[in-house]
């Protein structure tokens, strides 16, 4: 299962920050309110938390607290320039580690996974290959094989079943795939991920594979089953 940070974040500092955070294998999902990131936590709790300084839309001293309170999950928080009594305010209310927005993000990817080091979590090094029944993908090569055979993907169906793939089991929304797949939620409609699940299962059948793996979860979203889920076998998609 792929490490997951939760990035709360009503500024524009994680724009920057999300792309490096999935190239290093952080599956990694943007709330901006803290009524969205509590209901985030309980629908996939995350392994680490990143909260961002975004004064009076969201005060990182007060999310620390309430963040602490509903999850176990290690908390970063990313301040405006180098504030030390406002660093110090962050860790006297339960920050694990406190960083500036300017800090290089190859220098905060290292302290991230310090941390989670620390509390004895997956430090999310690498993008490793995932394979789950016939299928498999190889984030490296970017290439998707079903029964040994590659097939064609657009970099967003890559994407996508990606993302389904390294977090077996775990419903995404359709708002949550389009922030890990798009990395904006303005920039598709939510309809627009049911067509590129319906090509990636088309795909996935062509092949010889079983599009059942993706599976629809009526009025939410999609998972990919788990490896010990049983199969629920269908014909291949006509079209």
């Amino acid at each position: 299962m792929g490490v997951a940070i939760h990035l709360v974040d009503a500024s524009n500092w994680s724009e920057r920050a999300v792309p490096a955070l999935r190239q290093a294998g952080f599956v990694t999902l943007r709330v901006a309110t803290r009524e969205a990131a509590e209901a985030l936590i309980l629908r996939r709790p995350p392994d680490h938390i990143i909260a961002v300084d975004a004064a009076p839309k969201l005060d990182a001293l007060e999310a620390v607290r309430w963040l602490t309170a509903a999850t176990s999950a290690p908390v970063t928080v990313v301040i405006r320039g180098e504030d030390e009594r406002r660093a110090l305010s962050c860790f006297a209310a339960g920050a694990d580690d406190v960083v500036p927005a300017d800090c290089p993000l190859r220098v905060l990817i290292a302290r991230l996974r310090a941390v989670l080091r620390r509390v004895g979590a997956p430090a999310g090094e690498g993008v490793g290959p995932v394979a789950i029944g016939e299928i498999r993908v190889e984030p490296d090569s970017h290439q998707a094989l079903v029964r040994g055979r590659p097939v064609h993907l657009t970099p967003l169906e890559f994407a996508l079943l990606h993302v389904l793939m390294r977090d077996p089991g775990v419903v995404y929304t359709r708002e949550d795939l389009l922030d890990a797949v798009w990395g904006a939620r303005d920039m598709a409609v939510e309809r627009t991920i049911d067509a590129h699940v319906w090509k990636l299962r088309r795909k996935i059948a062509a092949q010889g594979g079983q599009p059942a793996h993706i599976v629809s979860v009526p009025h939410f979203g999609y998972r990919f089953r788990r490896p010990d889920e049983a199969l629920q076998m269908q014909p291949a998609l006509a079209g």
